[in-house]
């Protein structure tokens, strides 16, 4: 069943004993042993050059952020904007040109997303909005700036960067190339604690996806600046590059960068094991700490940054703000599998034609992430994101109709979270939600290692991955509620008090009146007096 399941999505998977064991021989629990190699490298032995293509007439930029919460534009329809030029909080413009409308778009989404967005038509002049910066054409993009290998121009600039690092972050829009998308100036201006160790997380375990380690063979330098930056910026007391073993090109490319500059940073070479690159598997490895999922790395004295945002912010340092990233493409069906830098907001359609990569006919799947942890994609006139790290090609699913849970428990052996996917399962068929936050749902990472596994062919991951949605949803519907009914106690508290001020004030009133029209009895005994008085004077 396993084979049929693999051979559907294009992997090789090697369980073998370690896949069934309680205990963690790759410095994590659970995971898998997957086919290493990856289409989009091309020939290992060459450079591996990143493909870089002109952005489209018309760019569509979300304006949501990673929690996939909306947030507010800061442009107008109409408006003329310059590459750079923030759209919204942590958004900026790739590319110069007129605002053309701002609407609800499809995103790239499991559900197919509407979300709103900027739309903008290039106007292909690539105006800066910081007027010191000369945006490098394309083929310059990849190449390392001249004043790169002289290394006292690096640390001054790595130094100005130290002492306006709050505003340069703001202005650069750095967030996560890792798949998150979370923004860094939050994570690296939190790091004012005692930060023990910093990970720069070069491993990159799903297969196909290769955009990490295509930049770190082409841009090694760059990178080695990037990871200088943030060891000086957060005052860590140990930095680590953790990248796999079987990443031989990448290791030489990233010690030759690091000697060059005589960078304090550790390699660590780990073992190759999906999922090493997510966060909390590669702590494991590095410092053999385990964090639970709802606590942050930085309360435990660690920050993992991504290796293409070491990349982004050394481009950030040198005047440019994040406006686009490398996918790769691969996939079985990908007839020119290969790794592109594409400015955000163009269509993935866009990318596949510029590659020649269109598919061939309507019975082509394209995917959105690696072939574990993406997803089939509705539509491919979807924009490229920060979040977006790989397009993948394959053919017409033909995985076998999911079976009854037979309770095997080979889904918790290979969970790296810890969880019990089975039990999960039966909660969130039955929606008991609950139960699913009392199995702590919400630390499933969602690396599709149960799907793997399971010999019932049941989808675990796309059926947590709702759940998690449909949970979130309801949280929020319940928040709404609970603030709806703040709302309506707090008005009827102030209209009680109003009435109890009205009620208070007419008898304040009432009483007033009565006290006017209360006789004053010492006026009338005078008046008394005076008239007696005057009788009895006149009687004499």
């Amino acid at each position: 069943m396993l084979n049929k399941i693999t051979s559907a999505i294009g992997l090789n998977v090697s369980l073998g004993r370690s896949a069934h064991r309680k205990t963690a021989p790759f410095g994590f629990h659970g995971g898998l042993s997957l086919d290493t190699n990856k289409r989009a490298l091309g020939d290992n032995t060459e450079l591996c050059s990143i493909i870089s293509i002109n952005p489209p007439a018309l760019l569509t930029i979300p304006l949501i952020n990673y929690r996939k919460d909306s947030v507010a534009p800061k442009v107008q329809i109409h408006e003329k904007v310059k590459r750079g030029q923030a759209l919204a909080d942590n958004i900026v413009s790739p590319v110069s040109g007129v605002v053309e409308a701002i609407e609800h778009c499809e995103i790239i989404h499991p559900g197919g997303l509407r979300a709103p967005c900027v739309v903008i038509r290039n106007d292909r002049l690539d105006t800066p909005i910081n007027t010191d910066t000369e945006y490098r054409n394309n083929k310059q993009e990849q190449q390392a700036v001249s004043h790169d290998n002289d290394n006292a121009e690096a640390q001054a600039k790595i130094a100005h960067f130290i002492a306006h690092s709050t505003t340069m972050l703001d202005q650069a829009a750095l967030v996560g190339l890792g798949g998150a998308g979370f923004p860094t100036a939050q994570k690296l201006l939190s790091s004012n604690q005692d930060l023990q160790t910093l990970i720069i997380n070069a491993a990159e375990c799903e297969p196909e996806i290769a955009c990490d380690e295509a930049l770190m063979r082409s841009s090694s330098i760059q990178i080695a600046y990037g990871i200088s930056a943030l060891s000086q910026l957060t005052q860590c007391k140990r930095c680590v590059v953790a990248i796999e073993d079987t990443k031989t090109l990448a290791i030489e490319s990233m010690r030759t960068a690091l000697d060059t500059i005589d960078s304090t940073a550790e390699l660590m070479i780990i073992p190759t094991r999906y999922p090493a690159g997510a966060e909390s598997p590669l702590i494991q490895n590095v410092t053999g700490q385990f964090i639970p999922h709802n606590e942050k790395p930085i309360n435990h004295g660690v920050i993992c940054i991504n290796v293409a945002t070491t990349y982004a912010l050394w481009q950030a340092i040198n005047g440019q703000p994040m406006d686009s990233r490398v996918v790769s493409l691969g996939g079985a069906e990908m007839p020119n599998p290969c790794n592109v830098r594409v400015r955000f907001g163009t269509p993935v359609s866009y990318v596949l034609q510029q590659t020649g990569n269109a598919p061939a006919d309507d019975t082509i799947r394209i995917r959105a992430g690696g072939p574990l942890s993406g997803f089939d994609l509705h539509s491919t006139n979807v924009p490229i994101t920060a979040m977006t790290n790989c397009i993948l090609a394959e053919a017409a699913l033909c995985a076998p109709a999911a079976q009854p849970c037979i309770r095997c428990d080979d889904c918790a052996d290979v969970c790296p979270a810890m969880l019990q996917p089975q039990q999960l399962y039966w909660y969130t068929q039955a929606a008991e939600h609950d139960k699913c936050e009392e199995l702590q749902l919400d630390a499933c990472i969602e690396c599709g290692c149960c799907d793997l596994v399971c010999p019932a062919s049941i989808k675990l991951t796309e059926t947590f991955r709702f759940a998690k949605s449909n949970a979130n949803y309801i949280k929020a519907q319940q928040q709404l509620a609970d603030d709806a009914e703040l709302r309506f106690l707090d008005r009827k508290n102030r209209l009680e008090q109003k009435e109890q001020a009205r009620q208070l004030a007419i008898e304040q009133r009432k009483e007033k009146l009565r006290s006017q029209k209360k006789p004053d009895r010492e006026k009338i005994n005078a008046a008394l007096n005076r008239i007696r008085s005057k009788r009895h004077t006149q009687k004499d």
